[in-house]
Formats: structure tokens, sequence, C-alpha cells
């Protein structure tokens, strides 16, 4: 299993200024990735194409940074893997 951790602290990929991941942040990262992952996940992805899909929708430049995080969870179902990396096939925003 793996998880990418979504630090924020200039605001949001659309704008604003929090430091803190509130509810409705959270639902819209939830809705970004239906949105950006939906399916293509189900049919299966490798971590650094994740990573590419995140880039895309805006999201990259928030990865690593601090204090405030939300993470998703990425699943691996019985340890996949296509030329030497983990396929990964299932997502959730986890609320902590």
């Amino acid at each position: 299993m793996e998880e990418v951790v979504l630090e924020r602290v200039r605001g949001n990929p659309r704008g604003g200024e929090s430091k803190s991941w509130r509810n409705s942040d959270r639902e819209r990262l939830r809705a970004d990735c239906d949105m950006y992952l939906g399916a293509a996940i189900e049919k299966g992805m490798t971590m650094d194409e994740v990573l590419a899909v995140l880039r895309d929708a805006g999201y990259y430049d928030c990865i690593g940074q601090t204090p405030a995080s939300a993470a998703i969870q990425l699943v691996s179902v019985d340890h996949e893997v296509r030329d030497r990396e983990f396929i990964l096939r299932y997502k959730r925003v986890l609320n902590f």
C-alpha cells in the first residue's frame, strides 16, 4: 500500500492562503481524485503515473510541504507488479 501525503502551506492549487486542510479542502481533493484518477486507477497505474496526474491537476507543488497534510491511500491488490513497479488499483482520501 502506498500513500501520497499532500502538505499544504501556500493554499490549495486553486488559490487561497489557508495553512490547514479544511473539510471543504478534503472534499475538493476527494472530488479531484475521482475526476483525475477516476477509472484510470481501476485499470492500474504506477506511482509515477499517479504523480503525473496529481502534477497536472495542480497538486504537485503541495507534495512535501508543511505543516498541514491530507493523505491519499493508493492500494496495490495482491502486490501486482508490472515492469518492476507496483500497479495501484484503488484510492481513497483519508480524513486526517
